[in-house]
C-alpha cells in the first residue's frame, strides 16, 4: 500500500497493544517498535520487551485504569481472546472475551482513545467459503468462537460510530510465525520432522491462506495509519494446500517423505483464502509475500 494513503502520523501517537506478549501481539509490538513508535505492551504478566510495559487483564476491568487514565493511549490494538488449542472453538470463555472487548472499547472511547482495532478471524466466513471478500462475502459463523467474533465486530462498529471515532475489524487467515503454539500445524511439523518422528496429515488437500505474522504486523501498522474500510481481511490472497506446506518443510529439513502419511481426503475439504482484489485486502500489492522464504525464516534458513 502506497504511503500517500497514510492519514495518521503514528509517530505522534501512544499505541497500546492489548495482549502484546502473545502470538499476534508480540509481532505487532516488534513491528511498531522497529519504526520507533511509542508502544505500550499490555499483558497479565511481565514480558521481555524493550519498551513500555503495562500490567493489564482484558477480563478484569479493575486493571484498566492505569492504561486509560494514566497512559491515555491514542490508538488501541486488541489481540486478546480465547486461544486454547483445539478447545477455543466452543469454549464458553469466548462470551467473556466478547463482553469484555465491547465494554473495553466503550471505556477506551470514553477516555479519549481515537482509534480501536480489533482482531477477527477468517472463520467468521464459515468452514469453507472459498474466496473471501471483506466487503461482499456473507458472514457465516459455525462455532461459538466465530459467532462471538462476528457479534463483537458488529457492536464495535456501532460503538465507534456513536462516539464518532475510528475503528477497524481485521480478520486474519491462517497466521503462522514465531511464538505460535507448538500444537498447531507448522510448529508441530517442524518439531516432529526435526526429531525424525513419523508425520500423519489428516487433511492434506485443505487449502488455506498461510500468512506470516511479520506480514500481518506490517499490515496492521498500515491499517492504524490509514483511512480504510471498517472490515479488512489480511492474507496473501492465495490458497495453499496443506500437503504442499508439508512437502516443502520436509525438503528443507531433509525429512524422508516415505515417513509422511497423507490420509485420503474426505468430503470435508476446506478452501478459505482472502480475495486477491488489492482494493479490499492487504497482500502482495502492498506487502511482498514469499511463503517459502517465510517458512525458512522460522527455521532460520535463508
Amino acid at each position: 500500500m502506497a504511503s500517500q494513503f497514510i492519514t495518521t502520523d503514528l509517530s505522534k501517537s501512544k499505541i497500546a497493544i492489548i495482549g502484546g506478549g502473545g502470538f499476534i501481539g508480540s509481532s505487532i509490538c516488534c513491528e511498531l517498535s522497529k519504526s520507533k513508535l511509542n508502544v505500550y505492551l499490555t499483558s497479565r504478566t511481565l514480558r521481555k520487551f524493550d519498551g513500555n510495559f503495562v500490567e493489564f487483564d482484558l477480563l478484569n476491568s479493575d486493571t484498566w485504569d492505569l492504561l486509560l487514565k494514566t497512559i491515555k493511549p491514542d490508538i488501541v490494538i486488541n489481540t486478546a481472546w480465547e486461544t486454547e488449542h483445539n478447545k477455543y472453538w466452543d469454549k464458553e470463555t469466548n462470551k467473556d472475551f466478547m463482553k469484555s472487548t465491547i465494554n473495553f472499547a466503550t471505556a477506551c472511547f470514553t477516555s479519549g482513545v481515537q482509534s480501536f482495532l480489533g482482531i477477527g478471524s477468517g472463520s467468521e466466513y464459515g468452514y469453507s467459503p472459498g474466496k473471501c471478500n471483506a466487503l461482499k462475502t456473507p458472514l457465516n459463523p459455525q462455532d461459538l468462537y466465530s459467532e462471538s467474533k462476528v457479534l463483537t465486530s458488529i457492536k464495535l462498529k456501532e460503538i465507534a460510530n456513536n462516539f464518532g471515532r475510528k475503528a477497524h475489524w481485521v480478520r486474519l487467515f491462517q497466521p503462522f510465525g514465531p511464538g505460535e503454539k507448538t500444537k498447531r500445524l507448522i510448529p508441530s511439523l517442524i518439531r516432529d520432522m526435526s526429531n525424525g518422528f513419523p508425520v500423519e496429515i489428516k487433511f492434506p488437500n485443505h487449502k488455506l491462506d498461510f500468512t506470516h505474522t511479520d506480514r500481518i504486523a506490517y499490515a496492521i501498522k498500515l491499517i492504524a495509519a490509514n483511512d480504510l474500510d471498517y472490515s479488512i481481511n489480511i492474507g496473501t490472497g492465495k490458497a495453499t494446500r496443506i500437503k504442499d506446506i508439508v512437502l516443502f518443510l520436509a525438503d528443507i529439513i531433509n525429512f524422508p517423505k516415505k515417513n509422511i502419511d497423507f490420509k485420503a481426503q474426505n468430503s470435508n475439504e476446506r478452501i478459505i483464502y482472502v480475495d486477491p482484489d488489492p482494493k479490499i485486502y492487504l497482500g502482495p500489492n502492498g506487502i511482498k509475500v514469499d511463503l517459502h522464504k517465510d517458512l525458512r525464516s522460522i527455521l532460520h534458513i535463508k
